[in-house]
């Protein structure tokens, strides 16, 4: 008579969380790189993209993938952000941009190519010259809050000018 033998297991279910690398050097992070990633897919569920605080640099461009491009919502304040990258105009949903207490000193060029940007926070920066090309550009599509930047008279002159920006 033969032993019963038990079917064996079932192979084991893969993980389908999705995964991120971002090298320290693209991001500039000081400190874990799964922080990132964990924001990144909640914001895919929720629309709201927080990277606030990170110590970015720049902005990880892998984050634009794993996000989605549903993102309404991304808050960048506290980190060491210049620049936006190109590929930041993927996010034509955004509607509200926090870039507060970073290290920008002119308007990103692809903050014009998103259609339903109606605020950006750029308090807290470097911006002591304005363009009238630049600001030409917004035309009162967004308010942009420029308080507490270190504006020349000349560029709070300029400013006065246009309804849609607070300084």
């Amino acid at each position: 008579m033969e032993s019963f033998q038990p079917p064996p297991p079932p192979p084991p279910v893969p993980n389908f969380t999705p995964q991120i690398s971002i090298p320290v050097n693209e991001s500039g992070l000081n400190n874990d790189p799964s922080k990132i990633a964990k924001a990144a897919i909640e914001a895919r569920e929720t629309g709201v993209l927080n990277l606030s605080n990170c110590g970015l640099r720049k902005f990880p461009i892998g984050v634009v993938k794993l996000a989605g491009l549903d993102v309404k919502r991304i808050n960048l304040s506290g980190n060491q952000l210049e620049s936006l990258p190109t590929d930041f105009k993927k996010y034509s949903k955004l509607e509200f941009l926090n870039l507060e207490r970073n290290l920008f000193s002119r308007f990103a060029v692809v903050l014009v190519e998103l259609p339903e940007l109606k605020v950006i926070n750029l308090s807290n920066n470097c911006f002591e010259e304005l363009s009238a090309e630049h600001l030409n550009c917004f035309s009162g599509n967004a308010i942009v809050d420029l308080r507490i930047n270190n504006l020349t008279p000349e560029a709070r002159e300029l400013a006065s000018n246009y309804s849609f920006l607070q300084i």
